[in-house]
């Protein structure tokens, strides 16, 4: 029997979202009223290691049906507005903790139930009981990045590219000019003006990349087949 290869999709419960948030400046937050200027007061700080080194992450998971924060320690409030930008990721898992989807980078719009979500910012206020206020379950950056990062891999300005190694080549070094900016200059610069100087993919280069790194072929393949 001749068969072909076709692409599915299927609806997977997910039942809790794991965050890893690199903060900037864990002074941007209120405990109990007071200001946590060393970042010590806040409940889900968690020590990673990177490249051996040590560095702490803000790391709560969250019932996405209920905006609770697991563990929360009981009658502890929190007003939350961390600078994150493309230093996280984030995962959705199932009822057993078992991962169905991450993603990683700028902050998913989840994140933000405090403000309207720019990609930069964790923005909440967390009650006494650990709920999240203002919670609303928001998958899409989830849903969507697959499709975005293969459309970009196929479309990325300039001459149409079937050799993805040399696609991927151009992002990295789109991605270097990116990096060679400082946080100070990116600040000062809207949307429109980061367009204008580093092209329209402003806002996926740092997710795409890391998709991209040691999956070239894979993806590729599946654009070359869907094409």
């Amino acid at each position: 029997m001749t068969a072909i290869k076709v692409a599915t999709t299927a609806k997977v419960p997910v039942k809790y979202l794991r965050a890893r948030c690199g903060v900037r400046y864990w002074e941007d937050a209120t405990v109990n009223g007071e200001r946590d200027e060393d970042g010590s007061r806040i409940p889900c700080r968690t020590p990673v290691y990177d490249r051996k080194k040590r560095r702490d992450v803000w790391c709560p998971t969250i019932e996405l049906d209920t905006g609770k924060i697991l563990n929360w320690p009981e009658g502890t409030t929190a007003d939350i507005h961390y600078k994150v930008c493309d230093d996280g990721d984030y995962a959705l898992l199932d009822a057993d903790f078992g991962t169905v989807r991450s993603i990683d980078g700028y902050v998913p719009n989840i994140m933000c139930p405090g403000a309207e979500a720019d990609g930069d910012y964790v923005v909440m206020t967390i009650g006494a009981d650990g709920v999240i206020a203002g919670w609303r379950v928001d998958l899409a950056d989830f849903e969507r990045k697959e499709d975005i990062g293969k459309e970009l891999l196929a479309s990325w300005p300039g001459e149409p590219a079937t050799d993805y190694g040399k696609r991927l080549a151009e992002i990295e070094a789109w991605a270097a000019r990116l990096g060679a900016l400082e946080d100070e200059q990116i600040e000062d610069m809207g949307y429109e003006d980061l367009a204008a100087e580093l092209g329209a993919a402003v806002g996926y280069v740092p997710w795409l990349l890391g998709q991209l790194r040691g999956k070239v072929a894979g993806i590729a393949a599946e654009v070359d087949t869907q094409g």
